[in-house]
């Protein structure tokens, strides 16, 4: 019988339970609570373990998804065993520990880690890469990335500010939480050095981790990025603008759709293909699947992991938000 483990017992995990249930319904499959605390059993799995029974039946793989701050030491024990690891967004909640845990694994072949940062496997986001790449709307000279999410409707049910989003100590904040931009924007172009961050705590929340995150990036091409992050928008908003020397591409990542315009020419929308944003979740664990038997994969490694670290760290060194002032 084959085994797989989630590490940790928050709602990422618990789908990721459920979603590998969907894909091995005869497997077995091992909870850990990261924090030893939570022995109840999660829908789909078939027991709460420790890290040590994890090692003794040697899974085939397993998914990390403990707060960010017990990523890196967790997976260096399962890898050190010879498991294979899918590590939950982000890295580590510190540049340092990622950087240390990259230098030891990065190279190396077997067994496999990984970085999932799930929007990569929406439909649209491989569309727009590939639209891209074939300079649909020419040379791109600006990029404009929006994220807004009110994290008091994060988790129904939870005061949001005992949430790890909200605790520096967990890695909150939304710089680490919404990093999914910021691996995207790396995904699709490389290259990006921070010019300008602006971090703001203070604004409704009462956290002391950012709540709203302004970077501006740039090429070397000279294109110019900026980014928007927050924990704020009472309507969930996600997109991104890309101009080009031909037209421009917006796309928006909760419509799941692609509007391509250029002068002259009809405009034209792309949709994505899921009818169920769960698909984008299981097809992260096929290409994770995939990839241990060899095949080529879109996941991200912990080279891409920790340039989208090194950003976060560069912005909160460089943050030039003063609230004194």
């Amino acid at each position: 019988m084959e085994v797989f483990s989630v590490i940790g017992m928050g709602s990422i995990a618990k789908r990721h339970v459920k979603n590998l249930r969907l894909l091995h319904p005869d497997a077995r499959i091992l909870a850990v609570s990261s924090s030893r605390t939570n022995t109840i059993c999660p829908d789909g799995a078939d027991a709460v373990v420790d890290i040590a029974s994890v090692l003794r039946q040697s899974p085939r793989y397993a998914v990390v998804a403990s707060p960010a701050p017990f990523h890196t030491g967790i997976a260096s024990t399962l890898l050190g065993a010879g498991i294979p690891v899918l590590i939950e967004k982000p890295l580590s909640a510190d540049y340092e520990s990622a950087r240390a845990f990259a230098d030891s694994y990065s190279n190396q072949t077997a067994p496999l880690v990984r970085v999932g940062y799930c929007l990569r496997f929406l439909s649209t986001a491989g569309m727009v890469r590939v639209l891209l790449e074939e300079n649909r709307i020419g040379k791109i000279q600006n990029v404009a990335s929006f994220v807004g999410q009110y994290l008091p409707h994060w988790r129904p049910g939870m005061d949001y500010r005992e949430s790890v989003s909200a605790r520096k100590e967990m890695g909150g904040g939304a710089l680490l939480e919404l990093s999914h931009e910021l691996d995207l924007l790396n995904w699709f172009f490389n290259d990006l050095s921070l010019a300008h961050s602006w971090l703001r705590t203070g604004m409704g929340l009462g956290l002391e981790v950012e709540e709203c995150a302004d970077l501006a990036l740039i090429r070397p091409d000279g294109c110019y990025l900026s980014v928007h992050l927050d924990f704020l928008q009472k309507d969930v908003c996600r997109h991104m603008e890309f101009f080009g020397s031909e037209g421009r591409m917006m796309w928006d990542l909760v419509a799941n759709t692609i509007d391509i315009t250029k002068p002259g020419v009809e405009p034209e929308q792309i949709s994505g293909t899921e009818t169920d944003r769960d698909e984008m979740y299981l097809s992260m664990l096929t290409e994770f699947e995939g990839a241990l038997e060899g095949r080529p994969d879109g996941l991200a490694t912990l080279d891409a992991a920790l340039s989208t670290m090194a950003l976060i760290d560069y912005a909160k060194q460089e943050n030039a938000w003063n609230p004194q002032t």
